[in-house]
């Protein structure tokens, strides 16, 4: 359990899609980098290459500025 004083970690994912590919769905989620490109999850080292910040303005700038977002996607800051 997190501590009042803790910082909350934001992070950025890229949504496209509907429904899991698993079962025949079209969703394909993608998580911002520190290098400003979104990439699959299951294709990084989330803990070492998956962009965090401590601002969710930060997070949001970098969104804005990633090289690879895909029409019609929709992008959302989160937080753990």
């Amino acid at each position: 359990m997190a501590t009042a004083n803790a910082k909350k970690q934001y992070y950025v994912m890229e949504f496209i899609g509907t429904g899991d590919s698993f079962f025949g769905g079209s969703a394909n989620d993608r998580i911002l980098t520190t290098d400003g490109v979104f990439l699959d999850e299951h294709r990084i080292d989330i803990d070492g290459y998956k962009l965090i910040t401590h601002c969710p303005d930060d997070a949001a700038e970098r969104a804005q500025l990633a090289k690879n977002k895909r029409p019609g996607s929709t992008v959302s800051v989160l937080h753990e």
